[in-house]
């Protein structure tokens, strides 16, 4: 697999008896920028 996007997106996890308070929101779409050699172990 070779990822070409990143969605960004914000989440709370608070939760009130059993059902996510505030959904997820969508910020944007980004293309990959990082190399596996650019990460570190």
């Amino acid at each position: 697999m070779r990822p070409d996007l990143v969605a960004e997106f914000l989440a709370a996890t608070a939760v009130d008896e059993g059902v996510f308070r505030h959904p997820a929101r969508f910020l944007r779409l980004r293309g990959l920028k990082v190399t596996g050699a650019s990460v570190a172990e």
